[in-house]
Order: C-alpha cells, then sequence, then structure tokens
C-alpha cells in the first residue's frame, strides 16, 4: 500500500487533541486522518451534546487480512464516549461490552447512540445488529462500507470485523464536507433506547439484616441482593397498596432477561460466580441469545446465513 500524499485534506491527529465538545486520542504519535471525517465528528459531538476520544486511526490499527479503511487514513474507531465536557480521563468505555452483554454502562451506549444518530442526520450510513436502530434509521441502514463513502459500524458483532458493541467505527472516504449531503429520514417516533443509569446505593433492610439497595433513574422498583439472588420490590417513591408492584422483596432468580439488565447496570453487586450459578440453574443464557437472535431474524425475513459477511 502506498502512502498517502499529505495535504490539506487530511488532519493531523494528536495524543491529547481536543475541541469543546469534539474529540481527543489516545493515539500514540501522529495519525493524519482524513479532514472531513475529523470534522464530521467534532460537528455531531457538538450537536449531540457529547464528547469522544478516538483512540485507533491507522498507525495504531491491528493487521486485517482485508483492505480496511483504516489503512488509507479514512476510519477512526471511538471506545470512550460520554457527558463530561471538561474532563477526558472521566469518559466512560463500554465496560467490555459483546453481544451477548452489550449494556454494561449506560452512558456509553446513550452518549454513543447520540453522536451515531447526529451522523447519520449529515449523511453517514449505519451498519448494526440493534433491531431498534434498525428500526429508527431504516432509510440509513447499510451492510457493507462498500458503495457507501460515509459509513458507521455500531452495536454489531460480524464475521469480519468483529465486536462492534465496544467502540464505533467512523469511516469516510469522501472528498465532499458532509454538509453537502441531503439529510436522512429519522423516524421521530421511534426513541432511541436509553439504558436505565444507576443512582447512589443505599443502605436497606433485609428482614433483620442489613444490605445494599439498587435504584435506577426511571425504574419504579428498589434492588437488593441476598445471597447471590436479586430480589425486588416496591420504590418508597410508590403509593402503597399498588397492585402492580411489590409488596415485599420477590427473588428474581429465574427472570433471566431481568438478571442480565441488573448485573450490566450494578456492576459488582455480584460476584461473577453468583452470576455463573444462577444462569446455570435458571437460565440458558446462550441459548436465550440465540432463540431470540432466530426470532428477530425470522420476523424480518431472514436467515442466519443471509447475514452479510464482507463489511469493513
Amino acid at each position: 500500500m502506498e502512502d498517502i500524499n499529505v495535504s490539506s485534506d487530511y488532519t493531523n491527529v494528536k495524543t491529547g487533541k481536543t475541541t469543546n465538545k469534539g474529540y481527543g486520542s489516545d493515539i500514540v504519535g501522529d495519525d493524519m486522518i482524513r479532514k472531513f471525517l475529523i470534522d464530521d465528528i467534532n460537528e455531531a459531538a457538538k450537536r449531540a451534546n457529547v464528547r469522544c476520544v478516538i483512540t485507533c486511526g491507522k498507525n495504531d490499527h491491528p493487521s486485517t487480512s482485508w483492505d480496511s479503511r483504516h489503512f488509507t487514513n479514512s476510519a477512526v474507531d471511538i471506545a470512550l464516549v460520554g457527558y463530561d465536557t471538561t474532563d477526558f480521563s472521566r469518559l466512560p468505555g463500554s465496560g467490555g461490552a459483546t453481544k451477548q452483554r452489550t449494556d454494561i454502562v449506560p452512558e456509553f451506549v446513550n452518549a454513543g447512540n447520540k453522536l451515531v444518530e447526529q451522523l447519520i442526520l449529515i449523511g453517514y450510513k449505519l451498519l448494526t445488529h440493534d433491531p431498534i436502530l434498525k428500526q429508527k434509521f431504516a432509510s440509513s441502514i447499510a451492510y457493507g462500507e462498500k458503495g457507501n463513502p460515509r459509513a458507521i459500524l455500531w452495536r454489531g458483532d460480524w464475521e469480519r470485523g468483529g465486536n462492534h458493541y465496544n467502540h464505533i467505527h467512523i469511516s469516510n472516504t469522501s472528498d465532499e464536507p458532509s454538509n453537502n449531503v441531503p439529510q436522512a429520514d429519522v423516524l421521530a417516533s421511534i426513541n432511541l433506547p436509553q439504558i436505565p443509569e444507576p443512582e447512589t446505593v443505599t443502605t436497606g433492610q433485609f428482614g433483620t439484616e442489613s444490605v445494599k439497595i439498587y435504584t435506577s433513574k426511571g425504574d419504579p422498583y428498589i434492588y437488593c441482593v441476598k445471597d447471590g439472588i436479586w430480589y425486588s420490590k416496591e420504590g418508597p417513591q410508590n403509593k402503597k397498596g399498588s397492585w402492580e408492584y411489590f409488596q415485599d422483596w420477590t427473588s428474581l432468580e429465574k427472570n433471566c432477561r431481568a438478571n442480565e439488565i441488573l448485573d450490566n447496570i450494578h456492576i459488582g453487586a455480584r460476584t461473577t460466580s453468583e452470576i455463573e450459578l444462577n444462569r446455570q440453574k435458571y437460565c440458558s443464557f446462550q441459548g436465550d441469545v440465540e432463540k431470540n437472535r432466530k426470532e428477530w431474524l425470522e420476523s424480518i425475513g431472514g436467515t442466519k446465513s443471509s447475514e452479510p459477511k464482507d463489511i469493513v
């Protein structure tokens, strides 16, 4: 691969480079990235009111068996994104998110969705496995970077390209600014998923024992862990006697989806061994994932083998 000719079409991204509400970089050394791509990330971050860090460009991207856009200075990865406007060191990462555990760090997911939405609005196409994102941005969904000069990989895991639940891949090979591109149609009636963010852990009673109480914004229930099991009951903000709320601590040990969500939101509330024991006893976790995946594919008229492979 020949070296590019460095010109005004490229931006020199250095360690610690920041803007008011735009990007930063922890790339080791200098990396020449297409200027229009960096301009778009800055503009989208400002519109979304988030900040992000470019964690990979060309120089530190691992080698691949295909022609990745990273190697033509046309793609970057963002693995840190959040709301803090003063200190880049406080921006969250994904917490090791995968397709089995997608929403470990709520702020990362929510802020990432907002950044991606603003990029779509200025002409980027989205490759994703997230059914809500596919529905909301139906007119902007793509199944490969090829033929799409502006592209995003987010919340998906592909045979070729790998896990993108833990970072956002953004590429732009265009020779014109994105403000010349017609804005995408977005279904305003479909809300982006908002993962509940945990609040301060407090202390309460489980029978005669003192336990930690876990709550989340917008969630009407309170939770605790006793002997490695999640329990739920009516929160103090709810009216007494309401039939829809538990009146006493109720075990959630057989509620596989609730366990997954609570373990992702309240990291560390249960030990790894407690989580695995609960799964082995009551939840065929991987089976549930594959079942949900199959049902979703069938609902859109697809099969597992029909998913595109050559994407990056």
